[in-house]
């Protein structure tokens, strides 16, 4: 897909420490590279789908102009595709695509900001001890 067009986004997940439940949920938009990250309390499929509701209810009539697409890969947290559509709203507008297995390059913008993410959140780092903002 060439980035010649607004509103195609790259989603995934940032896991801080191996015990704790909560990560990042990471969309990144192809064209711009506009970041959206957003902490949640747990990694799981249901988290996911909250978080995209929270998401859609920000942007409200906006939603549909600005997400046309996102790209996940194959991890559990996005195993809820009908919640992921359902919850977004836009069941008929919104399209969701899953990379190949083992093909990260197929979400190349996203998996470079988290790499950036990484600078300054490392690994072993709790997310429970951060603050939202």
């Amino acid at each position: 897909m060439k980035r010649d067009e607004f509103g195609h986004w790259e989603m995934d997940t940032v896991k801080g420490t191996k015990t704790q439940k909560s990560c990042l949920l990471v969309l990144t938009e192809r064209k711009t590279r506009m970041e959206i990250i957003r902490k949640m309390s747990s990694c799981s499929s249901e988290s996911v789908v909250i978080e995209l509701k929270r998401i859609r209810e920000t942007w409200g009539s906006m939603f549909s102009m600005v997400f046309k697409s996102i790209t996940v890969d194959n991890g559990s947290e996005f195993a809820d595709y009908n919640g992921m559509l359902l919850l977004s709203g836009f069941v008929e507008k919104l399209k969701i695509y899953y990379c190949h297995p083992y093909s990260s390059s197929e979400r190349g913008s996203n998996e470079n900001a988290n790499k950036l993410i990484r600078r300054h959140i490392p690994k072993s780092t709790n997310f429970n001890d951060r603050q939202d903002k």
